[in-house]
């Protein structure tokens, strides 16, 4: 079953419903960091949304998810931080007020009390023509 719980806004202007699911997590590594986030997939819904999901990893308190259209570099002024839910183990985000045809781009890091993880692999999707 899945649970919104917020809604919040990013600078791609994009609103963005976070919905948990699940139990658990996975990952974490030897210096304290917490994992590097892994298997994320991003999936355009529809021509101005795109889901974004990934599974929890073990030991993060906040995620940042770093976005930017396919022309644009991601940057540390592009990241939003969503606080992890100890419980959940797939996160996923509707990204909704996208520009219809266009192509962006995420990645996810794990934040802990020893700092930021290193970022996922970047994913992409296209939202839809209109």
């Amino acid at each position: 079953m899945k649970k919104l719980v917020f809604l919040r806004v990013i600078t791609l202007a994009a609103v963005i419903m976070f919905i948990l699911t699940g139990c658990s997590g996975s990952g974490s590594s030897e210096s304290g960091l917490a994992g590097v986030p892994t298997g994320m997939v991003a999936t355009a819904s529809s021509s101005t949304s795109i889901v974004i999901s990934w599974p929890s990893v073990n030991g993060a308190l906040q995620y940042f998810i770093y976005s930017a259209t396919n022309a644009s570099p991601l940057r540390e002024g592009d990241r939003i931080g969503i606080t992890a839910a100890s419980s959940h183990d797939t996160y996923s985000y509707i990204v909704t007020g996208l520009n219809p045809s266009q192509t962006y781009r995420f990645t996810v890091s794990a934040f802990n009390s020893h700092g930021e993880s290193s970022r996922s692999s970047i994913v992409s999707a296209t939202t839809f023509a209109p």
